[in-house]
């Protein structure tokens, strides 16, 4: 995400009220001010699109850039964290909370395992520091492979940890494709494994020059596969320039959608979804996109795991409001985008659901957009939190009978500032509503835990991988567990450390993460591979990256019948 600091872009903050077709979506009762502009669907093709023979470890070659060169102490330390707000940070909006109890928060009596633990069955480190702080750490886990990116890098592993390539510069995907996805390194960077074609699905934005930057591999071998590439332009309804801050991309049979941000709070966000079935072939592809007006509250497409959604139907995109902050009730609220490929000019994006949640506060240190609240041993220097963003995946399942949707947030969850993770897993029942089937905290004690990812196996049991620090604990990896019989709202079958990190981070840009990624294994669908940072010594910037999977020791091949 753009930096707190860079200046914002006047083009930003735009509304859209003179797009044609505009719909003024209310989306809570009772209160006015909470109301978005939704403009029409903007169509556009790809503004060049390429495919390369040869494959990723050939085109690295050719970039004359094969390896990213490691941060050492003494080494410059450079803001990655392209966080784009387009106002000040200041108070919070509405009046001061007062310190309450979290009725989502797990009893700790229930936090004793019932049964065996999770076993670890792979656990290796991944890009080390690149010199950019954060690293914004997406993974993807294949049959056979798993890629990892940071800021500027991209590595691919095999399933036992062996490096098979890189750490590369992401841009090395465009060598001799030409303009900005080519001379640009910009970061924000996401992979995903697609699982129905048996393909990889790679990207980055180009900041500077305002593109989304998206390839595809021609085949499973995401190290020998040639690459089809695109440059997709990220521009407003009128044709002036934005920058796709904050990325995120999921996979569904019709597309690849994205949701974006302008500026936090006020410069509103886009929402995209390009032509799969034309990428996977290296064809002129096309984008749809919505532009949304302010509040600029970012929403999170799913991506599916497991079997693909029924035919035709809607990707789900996500997001939590604050009612302290924006008015209305503490809520989550789903939006469907569905596209009609045949005649893009008829597809829609609308409220699906606002789905009341048990009472949060997301605001932390009096910080409504960062959070630097989380302490470090041994340094003043706290962490960011990052509460007003939905936090990377929006996993989806179809079970059949039913469909869930497993996402997560940071909270306050004591009123003083103590980070904790708001987790949920949504049902829909055939073609109708989403509704909340259970909802929990996980904050068993004074430990900050925040910058989660969540995800459920083929057997319905969920895990939420999240990093944990304090005064007296360095920023770690650890994850909370449940089986699908557990207690509604319980991570009950505790918390296991993933890494122990032994350093702090020690540069005052205070960012960490901005993501983490948890993936289930296509192959053997009751192993979670999770990779997030940590630090081995305490520095600047000195990060580690680790990718560890673990399995859940009961996994069913069907879930128990839904409640």
């Amino acid at each position: 995400m753009r930096s707190r600091a860079t200046p914002p872009r006047a083009h930003r903050i735009l509304l859209h009220s003179c797009v044609a077709g505009a719909v003024l979506l209310g989306l809570t009762a009772g209160s006015p001010a909470w109301a978005q502009q939704i403009g029409a669907p903007i169509v556009r093709p790809a503004v060049a699109a390429g495919g390369a023979a040869m494959g990723l470890a050939a085109m690295a070659t050719a970039a004359g850039a094969p390896v990213v060169p490691q941060w050492k102490p003494g080494d410059p330390v450079v803001d990655r964290g392209d966080l784009d707000r387009d106002g000040q940070l200041g108070p919070p909006v509405g009046p001061p909370r007062a310190a309450a109890m979290d009725t989502a928060l797990q009893a700790e009596a229930l936090l004793a395992p019932t049964g065996p633990q999770p076993t670890i069955a792979a656990s290796f480190d991944g890009i080390p520091a690149t010199g950019f702080v954060p690293p914004d750490i997406a993974g993807a886990v294949g049959p056979k492979h798993y890629i990892q990116m940071v800021n500027a890098a991209l590595a691919i592993f095999s399933k036992t940890g062996q490096t098979l390539l890189g750490p590369v510069q992401i841009n090395s995907l465009w060598a001799g494709f030409g303009g900005p996805c080519e001379t640009e390194n910009a970061g924000d960077p996401i992979v995903r494994y697609d699982r129905l074609a048996n393909r990889w699905m790679v990207s980055q934005f180009a900041i500077h020059a305002d593109f989304q930057c998206i390839a595809v591999s021609r085949g499973p071998d995401p190290v020998n596969s040639g690459w089809f590439r695109y440059a997709f332009p990220t521009v407003t309804p009128t044709g002036q320039k934005v920058t796709p801050d904050y990325p995120k991309i999921g996979v569904w049979p019709d597309g690849y959608y994205m949701g974006t941000q302008r500026g936090f709070p006020n410069g509103g966000l886009d929402v995209w979804v390009f032509e799969r079935a034309k990428m996977l072939v290296g064809a002129p592809a096309r984008q749809v996109q919505f532009s949304v007006a302010a509040p600029s509250l970012f929403l999170m497409p799913a991506d599916f795991d497991g079997p693909p959604p029924p035919a035709g139907a809607p990707n789900p995109f996500v997001r939590h409001v604050d009612g302290t902050q924006f008015g209305g009730k503490d809520r989550l609220e789903v939006f469907n985008f569905k596209v009609n490929w045949a005649n893009p000019a008829q597809s829609s994006f609308t409220l699906a659901a606002t789905i009341p949640v048990a009472p949060f506060n997301a605001v932390l240190c009096n910080d409504p957009f960062s959070g630097v609240c989380v302490d470090q041993p041994g340094t003043q220097q706290k962490l960011e939190t990052l509460p007003a963003w939905i936090m990377w995946r929006a996993q989806y399942r179809n079970f059949g009978r039913y469909h869930t949707l497993v996402t997560n947030h940071t909270i306050n969850v004591d009123g003083h500032g103590r980070a904790g993770v708001r987790w949920y897993e949504l049902r829909q029942r055939a073609a109708g509503l989403w509704k909340l089937y259970q909802q929990g905290t996980q904050s068993p004690d004074a430990t900050h835990r925040w910058m989660a990812s969540a995800a459920m196996d083929q057997g319905g049991n969920i895990a939420l991988g999240y990093t944990a620090s304090s005064t007296h604990v360095f920023p770690s990896m650890r994850a909370g567990t449940r089986r699908s019989n557990d207690p509604l709202g319980t991570m009950a079958q505790g918390e296991i450390t993933l890494v122990n990190g032994s350093g702090s981070q020690t540069t005052n840009f205070a960012r960490w993460g901005d993501y983490s990624t948890l993936d289930v294994d296509p192959v053997t669908p009751c192993r979670f591979w999770y990779t997030s940072e940590y630090y081995k010594t305490t520095s600047a910037a000195g990060w580690r990256t680790r990718i560890v999977s673990f399995q859940m020791p009961i996994c069913p091949a069907v879930p128990p019948a839904p409640g």
